[in-house]
């Protein structure tokens, strides 16, 4: 009989402490949802239930006025707007799940058919690896430069047979388009490449300031 009440105790025990962990999580879900996203501005809230969540005071934290001083600041409009069940459909899992470039297709769907010839990160849905969902210093939301931005996936042979490719501070998208196009090596200046693309001609235009600006 009393092995009957240490096992009954003992699966009442566990029930109670499975209804507090399933209370507490429907007080955080209500949290999320009533108070937003952000980490900056609840940080304070976050931290109490996850451990790693960044501190927005902490040297060397992320530090989104420094970001948008850059000259070549970009923001995701969904971030801009504070719309961020566009990207996250369930906030309570914002911070549990690690996002899926799927859900770029939500909104870019034909960026895929772009062009003739597509980049492989790009049919192969790798946006994040190259573009931060939510802003960067850099135009695109771009995570980083060129080439290290490409070196990600791309070596570098040394020595390179092609003249572009032995300086290794080279900008790639110089002469290649990130995403694709009209000929098979995504060249910029290749005969017959759509010229009246917007892209590319931003691109155009940035390096050829960036061309003046060293001269």
């Amino acid at each position: 009989m009393s092995g009957d009440t240490k096992i009954n105790g003992n699966s009442g025990s566990r029930t109670a402490r499975k209804m507090r962990a399933i209370l507490v999580l429907i007080v955080f879900i209500f949290a999320i949802d009533w108070w937003g996203c952000s980490v900056e501005k609840h940080y304070d809230l976050l931290s109490k239930f996850f451990d790693g969540v960044p501190d927005p005071n902490a040297v060397g934290s992320f530090d989104q006025l420094a970001i948008s001083q850059s000259p070549t600041f970009s923001q995701h409009q969904p971030y801009i707007d504070e719309a961020c069940s566009t990207c996250h459909p369930n906030p309570s899992e914002m911070l549990l799940t690690k996002a899926d470039s799927n859900i770029c297709l939500k909104c870019h769907k034909d960026i895929k058919d772009q062009y003739q010839f597509m980049h492989g990160a790009v049919t192969g849905t790798a946006c994040l690896m190259c573009h931060n969902p939510h802003l960067s210093p850099l135009a695109h939301l771009l995570r980083q430069e060129a080439p290290g931005l490409c070196t990600q996936c791309h070596e570098m042979d040394t020595p390179n047979p092609i003249i572009e490719h032995q300086n290794l501070e080279q900008d790639c998208r110089s002469c290649h388009h990130a995403h694709g196009g009209d000929n098979p090596l995504f060249l910029l200046k290749y005969q017959g490449a759509n010229n009246s693309d917007p892209e590319t001609q931003s691109i155009r235009s940035d390096r050829e300031q960036t061309t003046k600006d060293d001269l």
